[in-house]
């Protein structure tokens, strides 16, 4: 990815953690400005319906030929989304939409995620964006150890913006060994994860239906890919055990100067996730 777009507060604060990497350059859009390098404002709304009726094109300068997309569907802000990707339609757009907790939502806010929810899977159906992950809050909570209050969405956006980032260096580097193939058309609404080496238990960021392809990204120690005769094998049997008539399951093995060993999974879906779900 060239550039990370985000936007809303939610959406700004993750792409804010990608101002450390060099290779990216960051767009922050929202209402206020909260200290973010590159920021455009947004005139404030009434509503979400606002934000799309009245939005005026912004100058996004040259965004590259990639674009990561960051945005949390129930906030009002989410209602410039279509008008923003309208500007971008020429470019690669990975849409990373997060799911907020229910119970930190009004009955609005509900509604607006829900249909931000739905019309963004159809726009990666549809190929008007090349693929949405969709990234829950409550699952990657769930992940995370001894997080606090006061350093609760610290956690959740960085454990996000650093796993986003790890998968797109593993997509751009030379692996030691690699089964990685093209995921299936039309294969387009993904999530990701991570996985203990040690038990292969794996940590989703959402519940993804009836996933059709799986990408596991080992990061290995460089003395560990000399000497653990054992590793390959175990890899090998989570691949079998995760492989079955209707989902193929690949990995790539990285070599590192971590101490420890890393791994990162990426599903992906055609289906058009929680369709049948009754309103909440």
């Amino acid at each position: 990815m060239d550039t990370i777009i985000g936007l809303g507060k939610g959406g700004c604060n993750i792409a804010k953690n990608f101002e450390q990497y060099p290779q990216y350059n960051t767009i922050c859009i929202d209402t206020e400005d909260a200290g973010y390098a590159n920021f455009l404002r947004l005139p404030e709304q009434d509503s979400h319906e606002d934000y799309e009726a009245n939005y005026t094109a912004l100058d996004l300068g040259s965004c590259g030929d990639h674009v990561g997309f960051f945005c949390v569907g129930s906030g009002r802000v989410s209602g410039a989304v279509l008008r923003i990707l309208e500007q971008i339609k020429d470019k690669k757009v990975w849409l990373y939409l997060i799911k907020a907790d229910a119970t930190d939502l009004t009955a609005k806010a509900r509604l607006r995620e829900r249909a931000s929810f739905f019309i963004l899977q159809e726009f990666a159906r549809s190929r008007l964006v090349d693929r949405i992950y969709l990234l829950d809050n409550k699952k990657i909570e769930h992940h995370l150890e001894e997080i606090s209050i006061l350093n609760y969405w610290e956690r959740v956006n960085e454990t996000i913006s650093s796993t986003v980032h790890m998968v797109n260096y593993f997509k751009n580097t030379r692996s030691v060994m690699s089964t990685v193939a093209d995921a299936p058309e039309p294969a387009t609404i993904q999530t990701l994860g991570f996985v203990d080496v040690e038990s292969n238990e794996e940590k989703l960021f959402y519940n993804l239906q009836y996933p059709r392809y799986k990408v596991y990204y080992y990061a290995i120690n460089d003395e560990a890919l000399k000497a653990d005769k054992k590793l390959l094998p175990s890899i090998k049997k989570h691949i079998e055990i995760n492989t079955t008539e209707n989902c193929v399951s690949n990995y790539g093995i990285y070599g590192t100067g971590y101490e420890e060993n890393y791994c990162y999974v990426e599903l992906f879906s055609s289906f058009i996730q929680e369709q049948y779900l009754p309103e909440r």
